[in-house]
């Protein structure tokens, strides 16, 4: 019997792995950064890594509630080396997010960063995420 710390199949572990060599990827990039490296845009109509922040923070709290319902309460877990079948929308975001096919669309205005400076500071939010995310790769 698997304790409840243990990811249920070589998908989910890898997923765990990569998601936590991301998070080791963004704290290395946001080190040493200034306040005005920060905020800046590219372009007036373009995000800064701070409101780029701040949208996956808004979308994340968004989402967050139905996370652990559409994790297969419904169906057995995957054991198998592959990825979970996904329903409609979850293909939907999944094609939305692929950077090989990478289709800009405007944020809905209720996921859109609520202002267009932030504190340094700022960049440990993102850190409140990845402890309530991880739980979700694991098995209950």
């Amino acid at each position: 019997m698997k304790s409840e710390n243990t990811l249920q199949s070589p998908f989910l572990e890898k997923l765990d792995a990569q998601l936590g060599e991301v998070m080791a990827q963004v704290a290395q990039l946001f080190e040493g950064l200034s306040v005005e490296q920060f905020n800046w845009k590219p372009s007036p109509q373009s995000w800064s890594i701070a409101e780029c922040m701040q949208h996956l923070l808004v979308v994340y709290s968004h989402y967050q509630p139905q996370l652990p319902q559409q994790i297969t309460p419904h169906a057995p877990r995957n054991t198998h080396n592959e990825a979970p079948r996904s329903r409609f929308m979850g293909r939907f975001f999944k094609r939305f997010v692929n950077p090989d096919k990478f289709r800009k669309i405007p944020a809905p205005k209720s996921l859109q960063p609520a202002r267009s400076e932030y504190p340094l500071s700022f960049a440990n939010a993102i850190w409140t995420i990845w402890p309530k995310c991880a739980p979700l790769c694991k098995s209950r």
